[in-house]
């Protein structure tokens, strides 16, 4: 016969039960599936984007379950850019929308936001990617002109120089 000397003290019987607890937490409703979509500022849904460096977008998440429910992250959203140079986002403070916006030089890039299903940090994560966004030049806002001597003549194609008869 084994003999075993247990003590149990008051924080340990704390441990106990939030252990209990969370074994008996019922689940709540888990993200399955999301959509990123991207609207002009007008509100114009776009499917593909070549937008002028002039503009902003407006992206929008949503998220559902496993049933097709909507569903909600556990927290707000991040949101990254691929290529922070050609763009920048400012995002809600929920994380659900956010306002992309071009930083100036042209370019192409994509939009990954990462939104947890669950209270638990690494587990049911979702990973939205969007298309690619293809910021294009702007409209003309300014010119220059350059001068330069006018090169001097010279014999060029229509020459007669040692043609006879001439």
């Amino acid at each position: 016969m084994i003999t075993f000397n247990l003590t149990i003290n008051d924080a340990t019987i704390e441990e106990l039960r939030a252990i209990v607890a969370a074994i008996n937490k019922p689940p709540g409703p888990r993200i399955a599936r999301g959509f990123l979509g991207l609207f002009t500022k007008e509100g114009k849904q776009m499917t593909s984007a070549s937008v002028s460096v002039d503009s902003s977008l407006i992206a929008t998440l949503s998220f559902t379950d496993d049933k097709g429910n909507a569903a909600q992250p556990a927290s707000p959203p991040k949101w990254t850019c691929s290529n922070p140079a050609i763009s920048t986002i400012v995002a809600a403070a929920d994380g659900m929308t956010a306002e992309l916006d071009s930083v100036g030089p042209n370019g192409t890039v994509t939009y990954t936001v990462v939104a947890e299903g669950d209270s638990t940090p690494g587990v049911d994560t979702v990973t939205l990617v969007s298309d690619p966004v293809t910021w294009t030049a702007g409209e003309i806002k300014s010119g220059a002109v350059v001068f330069s001597p006018k090169p001097p003549p010279g014999p060029g194609p229509a020459s007669n120089v040692g043609k006879p008869g001439r």
